[in-house]
């Protein structure tokens, strides 16, 4: 029976000024097990090979709206889309992945 390896990050961000090709760098990292995000750069990087699920949930607040991608070494992997017009808008996707190799980065981009 191969190893299993779980490894859990939960991040958050309160960002009121964005700006266009900018990674989202989450200032509140409150379960990073494995080490795996970098609060400098704003990346995600594999602890090891294997199949990783990226979940993703974005808040706008009323009158505005944000479209952010989820980028695996530049390439988008997903889109999330939150806006809304009165009240506030949450826009969610979920994206599973394969890392073939060790030097693969995640990153969340306006």
């Amino acid at each position: 029976m191969k190893n299993t390896i779980f490894s859990r990050i939960a991040v958050l961000a309160h960002l009121p000024n964005l700006s266009g090709n900018q990674t989202i760098i989450f200032d509140d990292v409150p379960l990073d097990a494995s080490g795996s995000y970098n609060a400098s750069s704003g990346h995600f990087r594999a602890p090891t090979r294997g199949v990783y699920m990226f979940y993703v949930n974005i808040l706008s607040e009323a009158a505005n709206f944000v479209e952010t991608e989820v980028l695996l070494n530049g390439r988008g992997l997903v889109e999330v889309y939150s806006g809304a017009g009165r009240f506030n808008g949450a826009g969610n996707n979920m994206v599973i992945t394969r890392w073939p190799f060790y030097v693969a980065k995640i990153q969340i981009q306006l």
